[in-house]
């Protein structure tokens, strides 16, 4: 039987745009310019069904694949410099993002994101975890350095007054060291930077 190869044509074009589409609506975006650390750290979830007890023979991220999950602009401030492969010589897979505002040469704020994954990776990220699991808090003159845990998540909270810096570290999705360093920017000002973290994933 003939059939119309213009409309033959035109329903495997149709076939594949659909297909195309909902490959597209499982895929999420990491790296658009005005992302959310919400979107960010969402970003993550697919990683998170992964078994601790076998993150030891994950394959770390390339540096490819870490400079897709860094946002360009978190906020008011936009990734102004990227280190990839620092921490390659130790077998772990990492990336360093600094961002700044326009015209604020002087505040800025780091995020420094480690794989877990791999032999090295594996024990960094459970030492973390180990570090992060009792509440302490020291205070000086200078700051303060504490502990704790903020709806549901173990954050190490780091803030010297004298040198204006301010530091937050955690571990996100099992797998992924984060740690946050701020340089002139309060404590308050860091965590409206990752106030998102401190949310529960739904």
């Amino acid at each position: 039987m003939n059939k119309n190869p213009f409309l033959l044509i035109l329903i495997f074009l149709s076939f594949s745009c659909q297909k195309t589409e909902e490959s597209n609506s499982k895929t999420p975006s990491h790296s658009g310019e005005g992302m959310t650390l919400t979107e960010f750290l969402d970003s993550f979830d697919h990683y998170s069904a992964v078994n601790p007890e076998t993150l030891e023979e994950q394959v770390p991220l390339s540096n490819d694949q870490l400079k897709d999950l860094i946002p360009q602009k978190v906020g008011k401030m936009e990734m102004k410099k990227i280190m990839l492969g620092h921490k390659q010589a130790m077998g772990i897979s990492g990336v360093i993002s600094t961002y700044q505002e326009e015209g604020g040469n002087e505040r800025q704020i780091s995020m420094e994101l480690l794989d877990g994954a791999g032999a090295t990776g594996n024990v960094l990220v459970k030492a973390t975890e180990q570090k992060l699991m009792p509440d302490y808090e020291e205070k000086s003159e200078d700051g303060y350095s504490r502990i704790y845990e903020h709806q549901g998540i173990r954050v190490l909270e780091r803030l010297n007054s004298k040198s204006q810096s301010s530091e937050i570290e955690f571990v996100c999705a099992g797998r992924f060291q984060v740690t946050f360093k701020g340089h002139q920017v309060p404590m308050n000002e860091l965590w409206a930077f990752v106030n998102d973290v401190r949310r529960k994933k739904k």
